[in-house]
């Protein structure tokens, strides 16, 4: 399993060097950057953090909608949990594998 779960890793390091170097060529002012964290904690509050990004008002109707999929899920955990070493893999591996795409957050 640790083989294919470090080919597996290095399919999306390599699918996000492809987007970053894409994503150079745009307007930073065009990207607005989530954290998986943050919208796990707060889905509603990042939602609408994105559309200040973008000076777009997020309506009452589309904030019910999110909040009562929030309420009628999971209580806002996500639907599995996953280690690293179920997998074979440790946090090192990782952070090697994707030292060049650690950007973007803030």
């Amino acid at each position: 399993m640790r083989l294919a779960a470090l080919s597996g890793a290095g399919l999306w390091a390599r699918g996000l060097e492809c987007f970053t170097a894409a994503r150079a060529r745009h307007d930073p002012a065009r990207f607005c950057d989530v954290g998986y964290e943050d919208f796990a904690a707060d889905p509603a509050g990042t939602v609408e953090r994105v559309y200040d990004r973008f000076g777009l008002t997020l309506t009452g109707q589309a904030a019910d909608a999110m909040r009562a999929l929030r309420a009628g899920g999971r209580g806002g955990q996500p639907a599995h949990s996953y280690a690293l070493a179920d997998f074979g893999l440790t946090g090192e591996q990782l952070d090697e594998r994707f030292a060049g795409c650690q950007h973007h957050r803030g």
